[in-house]
C-alpha cells in the first residue's frame, strides 16, 4: 500500500434481528466514515453469525444479545467460544443492562445502549475494541514468548501450579501460618475436615483451628533454623465445634537472615485410629471381664459343687467336663452353641487333649454347618462325681481377633502416611527454591526491558507475577 492508497475498510459483522436497528447502524457508519471506511455484513441469527465468523475476514462483531435462536444470557458466551481473537462489542437495551455487564466480565470489549447511540460514539467504540483486541493478542504472544524463555532457562520444572496441585491433592490437612499466628492458607483437605469456607479462615488466628493453638504456635516460634515439629497429638476444632483428633507436624520457614517467615503445619486425621483404639480398649476390658468371670467360675467350682449348675448354665463361656480319656461327660449351653450342636449331642463324644492342664491355647472350631470360629481354650484339673476329670473352658474370640487385626492394619497405614507426610514437608521447600529464583530473575529482566518495551497492561501483569514470585520465594527460602 502506498501513501496515496486509502486504508482498507474496517470489516464489521452485525448480528441483529431488528431491521430498524440495522438500518440505523448502517446510516451512522456511513455518516461518520463514508462508504469506504466500514464494510458492514449483517446476519439476523446467532447461528448464521457463527458461520460467517468461520469464513474469516471479520475485524469486529456488533452483537445484539436478544436473538431468536439464543437466550440473552447465553448469546455472548456462545459466540465468544468461537470468535477467537475477534473483538466483540455488545448492543443492549436499557432493560438488558445486566446481561451486557455479564458479557463485559466474560471478555466483551465494550457494550453500547442502543437508545444512546450516535455515529461518532459507535465509530470510536469500534476502533477502541479493535485496538484493545490487538493489544490482547500482542500480550498473549509476549506471554507465550516469555513462558518459552522461562522454560528454556529452568533446570528444574516445579511451577506454582504444580505445587498447588500437590497441596490440594494431599489427603492431610495443610495450614500455612504467618509469623503472627494468622492463617494464610488452608488446602482442600483442611476445608473438608473443618467444614469452613476458605474465606472464613484466611486471616483468622491459628487458635481458631487448633484446640491448644496458643501453646502450639508459641512452641513453633521458639524453634531454631531448619527445625521441624513432628507427630504431636492435638485436636482441631471444626466449624460446628466438633473436636477432631489429629497428629500435627510442621516446619518453620526462615529467610536468609534467620527471620521467621511463617509455618507450614500438616495435620493427619486420627479419628479412625482413635476409634480403633477405643474398640481395642473395649475388647481388652471385655477380655479382662471374661478372665475375671472365668476365674470366678473355677473358684465357685472348687468352693461348692452345689452352685455349679446355676453358674455354668448362665455363663457365656463354653464348659466341657472330660474324663481321663478325653470323652465329654458334661457340656453347658454355651459349649453347645459354640460347636453348633445341642449339649446332648456333645455327650460321650471324644474331644481329646489339645493341651496340658493349666495351659491356654486357641482352637479353630468347624461347626456342623461348616462355619468356622476361633475359640480360646483353657484346661484345668477338677473332679466329676468323685472321679478325677478335666474342665475345658472355651470362649469365642473370633470378633476380638478380627478387631485386633483391623487395628494393626490401621496403625500400619497411619505410620506409612506419617512417613510420607514428613518426607514431603522436608523436601518441598528445597525443591521450590531454584525454579522460583529463575522465574523471579526472568520476570525482573522482562520488566527491565531486556526483551523489548512492554505495553502498560503487559507491564502490570509482569509486575504482578514478579511480586507473587518473590513472595512465594521468600516463604520457601
Amino acid at each position: 500500500m502506498t501513501k496515496e492508497d486509502p486504508p482498507p475498510p474496517i470489516r464489521v459483522l452485525l448480528i441483529e434481528d431488528n431491521p430498524g436497528d440495522v438500518r440505523l447502524i448502517r446510516e451512522m457508519l456511513a455518516d461518520v466514515g463514508g462508504p469506504a471506511a466500514f464494510q458492514l455484513d449483517w446476519v439476523d441469527r446467532l447461528s448464521t453469525g457463527i458461520e460467517r465468523l468461520a469464513e474469516g475476514g471479520v475485524d469486529v462483531v456488533l452483537l445484539d444479545l436478544a436473538l431468536p435462536d439464543s437466550p440473552a444470557e447465553d448469546t455472548f458466551t456462545t459466540l465468544a467460544g468461537v470468535a477467537g481473537s475477534v473483538p466483540i462489542v455488545v448492543l443492549t437495551l436499557i432493560e438488558d443492562d445486566r446481561n451486557a455487564v455479564k458479557a463485559m466480565q466474560g471478555g466483551a470489549q465494550d457494550y453500547l445502549v442502543k437508545a444512546d447511540l450516535d455515529g461518532n460514539f459507535l465509530k470510536r467504540s469500534i476502533r477502541y475494541a479493535i485496538e484493545r483486541g490487538r493489544s490482547k493478542v500482542q500480550l498473549e504472544d509476549l506471554n507465550a514468548a516469555l513462558a518459552q524463555r522461562v522454560q528454556d532457562l529452568r533446570t528444574t520444572t516445579v511451577s506454582k501450579a504444580y505445587v498447588d496441585n500437590i497441596i490440594e491433592s494431599m489427603a492431610e490437612t495443610l495450614v500455612v501460618i504467618s509469623p503472627d499466628g494468622a492463617i494464610q492458607r488452608v488446602n482442600r483437605a483442611g476445608i473438608n475436615l473443618l467444614g469452613y469456607e476458605q474465606s472464613e479462615l484466611i486471616g483468622q488466628p491459628g487458635g481458631v483451628v487448633f484446640e491448644d493453638g496458643d501453646t502450639v504456635f508459641a512452641f513453633f516460634e521458639r524453634l531454631g533454623l531448619n527445625d521441624t515439629l513432628r507427630s504431636i497429638d492435638t485436636n482441631v476444632v471444626a466449624k460446628d465445634g466438633t473436636r477432631v483428633p489429629v497428629m500435627l507436624s510442621g516446619s518453620v520457614m526462615h529467610d536468609e537472615s534467620g527471620t521467621m517467615l511463617g509455618i507450614v503445619a500438616v495435620a493427619q486425621d486420627m479419628s479412625q485410629q482413635r476409634l480403633a483404639e477405643e474398640q481395642l480398649k473395649k475388647v481388652d476390658e471385655s477380655l479382662e471381664a471374661e478372665i475375671h468371670q472365668r476365674r470366678s467360675v473355677a473358684t465357685e467350682l472348687e468352693v461348692t459343687k452345689a452352685n455349679f449348675s446355676s453358674i455354668v448354665e448362665k455363663t457365656r463361656d463354653g464348659l466341657l467336663i472330660l474324663d481321663k480319656e478325653g470323652i465329654v461327660l458334661y457340656a453347658n449351653p454355651a459349649a453347645g452353641a459354640l460347636f453348633g450342636r445341642s449339649e446332648r449331642e456333645l455327650l460321650d463324644q471324644f474331644f481329646g487333649f489339645p493341651l496340658a492342664a493349666g495351659e491356654t491355647t486357641e482352637l479353630e472350631i468347624i461347626r456342623l454347618n461348616h462355619e468356622k470360629c476361633l475359640a480360646e481354650m483353657h484346661l484345668d484339673e477338677t473332679e466329676w462325681r468323685g472321679e478325677d476329670a478335666y474342665l475345658a473352658t472355651l470362649r469365642d474370640v473370633t470378633e476380638r481377633k478380627r478387631l485386633l487385626a483391623e487395628a494393626k492394619r490401621i496403625n500400619e497405614e497411619l505410620r506409612q502416611a506419617n512417613q510420607i507426610k514428613d518426607d514431603f514437608i522436608a523436601n518441598v521447600s528445597h525443591e521450590l527454591r531454584t525454579p522460583l529464583a529463575t522465574i523471579t530473575n526472568v520476570l525482573a529482566n522482562a520488566l527491565a526491558g531486556v526483551w523489548g518495551t512492554l505495553s502498560d497492561e503487559a507491564r502490570r501483569e509482569m509486575q504482578t507475577g514478579h511480586t507473587n514470585a518473590k513472595r512465594l520465594a521468600s516463604m520457601v527460602t
